[in-house]
Order: structure tokens, then sequence, then C-alpha cells
């Protein structure tokens, strides 16, 4: 996808449907590695998303979660689970952000320490990168919510809501405002 001059959109394709079906035909084997196909889900992921067809990138994501969370990979993974794990996020972000949707896979157990002290010197943009992955992923959550899901409501239930959402945006704020005194300067 990269250099269609060079590789035609149809190679790129012929490789995503192979390994699709290979990623399948290893899903249904119960002694399956779980790490090569959590890592082949993601990588579709990413052919998905840069494909630019709509209906085709969350085919993956929904499964690549579920692998990824079968590893036991979270915010605390290293190596290739970590990389599997925020890349998936990311992506899922990405998507929920064009569609309205919110992410599916929880912010607050992903297992990221929001911890956030003035840094006044480069360093931890990857940790700072993932706080503000985490703070989005809530304000898609929030934002997919917008609109309250019941009709003919009295004015009280109605003032309630707008109470409670202007309080949970209130956080939202006061998360996105620690994030940006705190990050390092090589973030301004």
């Amino acid at each position: 996808l990269v250099n269609p001059a060079t590789y035609p959109e149809e190679h790129a394709l012929n490789y995503y449907n192979n390994a699709t079906q290979l990623l399948l035909k290893s899903l249904q084997n119960p002694d399956r590695d779980s790490v090569l196909c959590a890592t082949t889900a993601t990588i579709l992921n990413v052919y998905e998303v840069m494909s630019e067809k709509a209906l085709q990138r969350m085919n993956h994501i929904a499964g690549a979660r579920a692998l990824i969370k079968e590893c036991r990979w979270d915010a605390t993974a290293t190596g290739i689970g970590s990389a599997c794990f925020w890349l998936n996020v990311g992506l899922e972000l990405f998507s929920c952000l064009h569609f309205n949707w919110g992410v599916a896979w929880d912010p607050d157990t992903w297992g990221i320490d929001m911890t956030m002290n003035p840094q006044h010197m480069a360093g931890n943009e990857e940790d700072w990168t993932h706080k503000i992955l985490w703070i989005l992923s809530k304000i898609t959550n929030f934002r997919s919510t917008a609109q309250p899901r019941f009709q003919d409501t009295s004015v009280h239930a109605e003032q309630v809501w707008l109470h409670q959402r202007h309080q949970q945006w209130l956080g939202l704020k006061q998360f996105c405002d620690r994030w940006h005194r705190c990050v390092p300067p090589t973030m301004h």
C-alpha cells in the first residue's frame, strides 16, 4: 500500500486475504500460538486502516483485542505485547472517533498508572503518549454517550442528567489540563 507503482493494491490485498485465512485456521486450533495470532491480528488492523476501507476497518480490532487479553497483555506489558496492546488501542480509538463509538476496552482496566507529576526535562514521552491515549479514550466514551437515552423525561431528570454530564466533563478537563501542565517540554 505504500508504493502502488511497485506493489499494486491487488498484491497487498492478496497478502491480506491469505493472512486472514491462515489466522482463521489458527484460531480453530485450541493449541494455537496466541502471541503469533494476536500479533497477526494487530498487523491486519494496520492494513485495514491504511487501506482506508471504513467497513473493513473494524474487522480485526475486536479479534485482536480478545487475543491481546488472552495473552494477558495490557498497559504493563513489554516487548511485542506492549506494541500490540498500544497499537490496537490507538487503532480502536481512531475508528471510534471516526464513527462516534465508545472504545470497547474500558480504559480503567488497562493497568496504566495515571500519576502525573510535572516533568521539566525531556524523557518518558512514550509514557506521556500512553497517558493521553487513556484520556482520549475516556473522552471518546464520554462523547459517544452525548445524547440522553430516554424520551419524554421530566425537567428534573434532564437536569440531573446534565449535572452528571457536566461533572464528568469537568473530570476529563482536569485530566487534560493536568497532562498539559506536566508533560516534558519536548511534547509542547
